[in-house]
């Protein structure tokens, strides 16, 4: 194995290594029994710290014909819905282009659950509920800062690139205390409309500071 890639075995004894929460599945492989979901983004806990990684999860000794996806025509919420359950082979097959966005995990025994939105060009995301069954590991393959780095120059040629214009407005990560009333609410909502309680937060923050409010601190 390449030693700018650091492998992280999950035998299902233990606790989670790695987070998907959040991070979308750009490619889907199988070979040799083995599922590999390549992933935009891996969540690690170093010293208290939220971690964000680029790497693959793998799952060995799948059996393809105990895994299934239910895709739905809407993102979930309130109102009717419909939807269809497929193979994850099939699923492979068809939706190869789009990209599958996780936002809850679940592990039990031999199986993993993963529930979120599928992602397709043009299009509004629907939610999908993704289904594994694997008898062997859960396997992290993390991609080190300096390979990806490496790769990326000999990808790409920057010498005349420009500094990203949009920069200021890309998201940036941070671990911040949130009152259990606070979650309790946005998680509420969430149930209403369909949206993650995170992004809930997060389109709340930015109209505040969009609108410019100002926060009443005075004590009585």
């Amino acid at each position: 194995m390449d030693k700018n890639i650091n492998k992280f075995i999950y035998d299902r004894h233990s606790n989670i290594i790695c987070s998907l929460n959040g991070s979308r599945v750009k490619e889907f492989k199988f070979h040799n029994k083995m599922l590999t979901l390549k992933v935009d983004s891996l969540y690690q806990y170093v010293n208290n710290e939220e971690v964000e990684h680029e790497g693959e999860v793998c799952f060995k000794d799948c059996d393809l014909r105990l895994c299934s996806v239910l895709i739905f025509n809407k993102t979930l919420g309130k109102g009717h819905f419909i939807g269809d359950a497929v193979s994850l082979e099939g699923f492979m097959d068809v939706h190869k282009n789009c990209e599958f966005e996780i936002i809850t995990e679940g592990y039990f025994g031999n199986s993993t659950t993963y529930s979120g939105w599928l992602w397709e060009e043009g299009k509004n995301p629907v939610s999908t509920i993704m289904y594994i069954w694997n008898s062997g590991n859960m396997e992290y393959f993390i991609m080190s800062e300096s390979m990806r780095d490496e790769f990326l120059e000999k990808e790409f040629d920057f010498s005349k690139a420009i500094k990203n214009p949009y920069i200021k407005e890309l998201k940036k990560q941070v671990t911040i205390k949130i009152s259990p009333t606070v979650i309790d609410y946005f998680k509420e909502e969430a149930v209403e409309t369909g949206i993650p309680y995170q992004t809930l937060i997060n389109l709340y923050l930015t109209e505040c500071v969009r609108e410019k409010r100002k926060l009443d601190i005075s004590w009585k």
